[in-house]
């Protein structure tokens, strides 16, 4: 349920603007689609960041059914009367942090981004705390076929990424046999003890690894150790599938082949030996890191944890450059697939984190960006309980 609530706006002292709220059910024929025309409103100034944020929440698949996506309508109020219920219908300091919402345009941006994309950590969510049972695996599925769709919502910030990368892996590409030949002319015991020491961080260690995290977490009631645990492991299980897929269509030969890096297809040689593109070891490693990364490091305070797990994961990914399993762009290509699922995994869970058991929202403020009939950006303020 949501409550709407005056929301004056002293941008004008002689004009105060009463507000009223409504919402667009996204599960209603077209609701989608009036949400995404309403926020693709030049005029509205709201962030491609913001604008997918809204869109996950009330749109994408998986999202909470009893969503609304919430709007404001604004009706300019000179009579006396109206003016003074509208006051009256607010504290004091109500009113002083809506006045400030509307003048302090720092102030203003950092509510946005905290109830938006941030998510503030004391609103508790629908979604459930992670842990192994029947909804945990079917979120695989879900996930898995999110990835899949994703594109199908990217901005143009998003596009701008994803070209940024395909040109760097063709710059790598272009030049995988020089670097493979500097790689194997560098290579030596010290190198190849390291690659034997790195290498099992990319598949042989991952399930013990995540296995081990889980248990001590659980063990010690260390809800942010269970979560990393169970979303490192769906996050490097998604890249394996994903990568195992790619493999099969481009059956790249292995450098140790001989064949050359332009060596593409099946012929008389093992499956193995074809399965060169992208690196397997490498997608899992950086997709486990990512998680880590997000879930302990940025969300955890604990600033050593990023450089560890993505340090780990380098040498993982060069490891298979040293055994000469794997041609550089072969890395390259799977590193960025698995940071990039483990990113979209924590991203998708992120409403999970730290919340109890009740799956109910607690009752608190949350706040969207809005436009008011003069092209001023307003906050839409909701009280759901």
């Amino acid at each position: 349920m949501v409550v709407g609530l005056p929301i004056l706006c002293a941008a004008d002292p002689k004009s105060i603007t009463e507000s009223h709220l409504i919402s667009i059910d996204p599960n209603e024929p077209g609701g989608c689609a009036r949400i995404l025309k309403l926020l693709e409103e030049k005029s509205l100034g709201i962030s491609d960041g913001a604008r997918s944020a809204m869109l996950e929440q009330t749109c994408a698949p998986g999202r909470d059914r009893d969503a609304r996506f919430s709007v404001i309508l604004l009706k300019e109020n000179d009579d006396a009367v109206a003016v003074r219920e509208a006051e009256t219908a607010l504290s004091e300091e109500q009113r002083g942090n809506i006045r400030r919402l509307m003048e302090d345009d720092d102030y203003r941006r950092e509510l946005i981004r905290d109830a938006v994309l941030d998510r503030p950590r004391d609103v508790k969510s629908t979604e459930r705390p992670l842990d192994f049972n029947r909804e945990y695996f079917s979120g695989f599925v879900r996930d898995t076929y999110g990835i899949v769709k994703a594109p199908a919502s990217w901005d143009s910030r998003d596009w701008g990424r994803a070209a940024l990368l395909l040109v760097a892996s063709g710059g790598i590409y272009a030049n995988d046999e020089r670097v493979r030949d500097w790689v194997q002319r560098s290579r030596n015991e010290q190198s190849d003890r390291i690659a034997g020491l790195a290498e099992p961080f990319g598949k042989e260690l991952i399930l013990p690894g995540l296995g081990l995290m889980y248990v001590a977490g659980k063990l010690t009631d260390n809800v942010p150790a269970v979560r990393t645990a169970l979303l490192g492991l769906e996050s490097a299980a998604i890249t394996t599938l994903f990568i195992g897929g790619v493999k099969t269509l481009a059956a790249r030969h292995r450098p140790y082949t001989g064949d050359g890096a332009g060596a593409f297809g099946r012929d008389s040689g093992s499956v193995d030996s074809h399965a060169s593109l992208p690196s397997g070891h490498s997608g899992a490693a950086f997709a486990v890191a990512a998680v880590m990364a997000s879930e302990l490091g940025e969300e955890g305070g604990h600033a050593w944890v990023a450089p560890v797990a993505y340090g780990i994961a380098t040498l993982t990914a060069l490891s298979r450059m040293n055994d000469d399993e794997h041609w550089a762009s072969d890395v390259f290509i799977g590193a960025a697939i698995g940071y990039s699922i483990g990113k979209w995994i924590t991203s998708r869970h992120a409403s999970s984190r730290g919340v109890s058991g009740s799956g109910s929202r607690s009752a608190g403020w949350q706040a969207y960006p809005v436009l008011d009939r003069r092209g001023r950006i307003s906050l839409i303020l909701e009280y759901p309980f």
